[in-house]
């Protein structure tokens, strides 16, 4: 995690997702992902993009791609 302004998340940090079992590395506004982030996929797949209020906007730039051995 990043640090925390009145219990949100504010600044660089960095999350794991349950829901899409994937980690968000970058930063955060107001409890929100905002600004530049990397994803860590499950499959391997580590892309990069912009996000604004929690969602990837625009194109996103594959990384890297993990093989799991």
């Amino acid at each position: 995690m990043g640090s925390l302004e009145d219990g949100k998340k504010n600044g660089k940090g960095r999350l794991y997702d349950a829901e899409r079992d994937e980690v968000y590395e970058g930063e955060f506004e107001n409890d929100k992902r905002q600004g530049e982030g990397v994803i860590y996929k499950r499959n391997g797949e580590v892309c990069k993009g912009d996000f604004r209020q929690n969602f990837m906007e625009g194109p996103f730039e594959l990384v890297a791609t993990y093989n799991k051995s």
